[in-house]
């Protein structure tokens, strides 16, 4: 059976969760909302939960209240009151009191089902405060009408601990108001606790001074005093009256009304009150009898409440342990999250130290690039400066001896650093140094911007290209050869070593790092000479030039 009901909950919930259509959602609400509002008990959670579900995701904090009351007023009727005050609570901290739309009536009815289960449960005090937010709730939606019976439900709260003067100034003050809004018989009927209270203190003038409004305006008692509405136990408050009085015909005419009631309470009062007159009059067989019957009632109320309770235990305890095994999981779960964020953290601070590190290296590198181009360009600046003097000096003084001797003993100096450098970094060895002399503003300028660390303009670049096309067309031709697949900047790599660029001058100028360059002289070397590393790049660029200057003598 069992089973059965879980299988048509699941066909439920998978039939109304593929209704995704909002308006669909919103009138599945409110048919839930007015089967609520007629008294109809829920039977299942099923269509409830799904409500919830899907206004979680797609409402709107109106729509979330409101589908978690449904969902509280489905476990009230499920008699499971710890899972009711839950969703109940979930609804008021759904609602978004700040707002100018906020659904103050639908809160102040969150509340009073709060505060109904509360008294059910045996708990005055939670209820009180319920009730009192109800009543708050209630005036901010302008529903004074509701905020009134809120008020007066706080009479039977208040009877419950006890607080007599609380009903007794709560009392007039309600029914002030239910006067002022124009509902007489809500005026006379609030007057039953009240009432109540005056019969047990034995004030019983004031007592029938309300009983007599209560008779006549409530619209609750006809003219032969019985009740047409209502709550029978009043016939117990009349008949306590009458009592009191010594009219015992009368008491016994109202205890005995309640005789047909079927609820506990009503027979419980009922015999009460006929063994309390019986012993007035002194009927032994009528004491034996009402002793024996109330005997009987009250066992069997005590043992309805009591098992009542019993459920209400066990309630609160699956409530517990369900969400004493949630919690355990929530604490894997949250220690599992804090684990990952740990992880995210220290993973995070890892790669910014990487990428700290990383950067510091780049800079540097960067420096010490800049550095070295610098020194290398003054070496070469200052070579042909020596190569330009010592050329002029022989054309212009052939007797200056001395001074083209030292010339030439710095030409030698400067000739042994620039190839040191070279070597270093593996330019191409050899003592041809003419092909050093920057006589091309192009190439002079090249050089000059490496020594600053700065980018080549894409135009200088094109120019630069230009002059070596025009000066060296065979090897431009043979680098560019489409068999290489040599990209652009590949070639223009090329280029940069054929014309003694320093590779950190050559990183420095395409803006990238100096491994960068290490790895297109890698590509190239594989491209046009199959060969691995860039050891042997430069000789084989070198022999490759070599090549094609002896095939322009053997063509001469």
């Amino acid at each position: 059976m069992k089973l059965k009901i879980t299988i048509i909950s699941l066909f439920i919930f998978a039939s109304v969760l593929s209704c995704t259509d909002r308006k669909e959602m919103i009138r599945l609400l409110e048919q839930a909302e007015q089967q609520n509002r007629d008294y109809v008990p829920f039977t299942s959670d099923s269509i409830a939960k799904v409500l919830t579900a899907y206004f979680d995701s797609h409402g709107t904090p109106n729509l979330r209240m409101r589908s978690h009351y449904i969902l509280g007023c489905a476990y009230r009727d499920l008699g499971e009151a710890p899972r009711a005050l839950q969703c109940l609570n979930d609804a008021a901290e759904c609602a978004d009191t700040t707002s100018a739309d906020c659904d103050f009536k639908t809160l102040s009815r969150v509340y009073g089902q709060m505060s109904y289960i509360y008294e059910m449960t045996s708990s005055p005090k939670d209820a009180i405060e319920a009730e009192r937010m109800a009543i708050k709730h209630a005036y901010a939606a302008m529903d004074t009408l509701n905020a009134v019976m809120f008020e007066e439900n706080l009479l039977g709260l208040y009877e419950m601990t006890g607080n007599e003067d609380s009903i007794h100034s709560i009392t007039y003050d309600v029914r002030n108001k239910y006067l002022n809004l124009g509902h007489t018989d809500y005026a006379a009927a609030c007057l039953f606790t009240e009432i109540v209270i005056l019969l047990r203190n034995g004030e019983n003038h004031k007592a029938k001074q309300l009983m007599d409004i209560y008779d006549a305006e409530s619209g609750l008692v006809d003219e032969k005093g019985d009740m047409t509405r209502g709550p029978e136990i009043y016939y117990y408050a009349k008949g306590n009256y009458y009592n009191n009085i010594g009219m015992l015909d009368s008491a016994l005419h109202f205890y005995n009304k309640l005789q047909s009631s079927k609820d506990l309470d009503c027979m419980e009062a009922s015999a009460k009150g006929l063994l309390s007159a019986y012993n007035k009059i002194g009927n032994k067989d009528s004491i034996t009898k009402y002793a024996n019957l109330y005997s009987h009632i009250n066992d069997s109320s005590n043992f309805v409440r009591a098992s009542e309770e019993a459920q209400h235990q066990k309630a609160v305890y699956n409530y517990n342990h369900s969400n004493k095994k949630l919690q355990i999981i929530n604490r894997k779960f949250l220690f599992m999250k804090e684990i990952t964020v740990c992880g995210i953290v220290v993973a995070v601070v890892f790669i910014l130290f990487i990428v700290f590190l990383y950067r510091k290296k780049i800079k540097k590198e960067r420096r010490d690039m800049i550095s070295k181009n610098k020194q290398y360009n003054e070496l070469i600046s200052k070579y042909n400066e020596l190569i330009d003097e010592q050329q002029s000096s022989h054309k212009n003084n052939k007797h200056l001896k001395a001074l083209i001797h030292t010339n030439e003993e710095e030409i030698a100096k400067l000739k042994t650093k620039i190839l040191q450098y070279q070597e270093e970094i593996g330019v191409l060895k050899t003592n041809k140094m003419e092909e050093l002399k920057m006589d091309n503003p192009i190439i002079q300028k090249l050089h000059d911007l490496a020594s600053k660390g700065k980018d080549a303009p894409e135009y200088l670049l094109y120019e630069f290209k230009t002059v070596e096309e025009n000066h060296d067309p065979n090897y431009f031709k043979k680098v560019s050869n489409p068999m290489f697949e040599l990209t652009q900047k590949e070639i223009l790599v090329t280029l940069f070593i054929k014309d003694r660029f320093l590779p950190s001058e050559t990183a420095c100028l395409m803006g990238v790092t100096l491994q960068r360059i290490t790895n297109i002289r890698r590509t190239i070397n594989k491209k046009m000479f199959k060969q691995k590393g860039t050891k042997s790049l430069e000789s084989n660029l070198y022999r490759l030039m070599c090549l094609f200057c002896l095939v322009f003598i053997a063509s001469c």
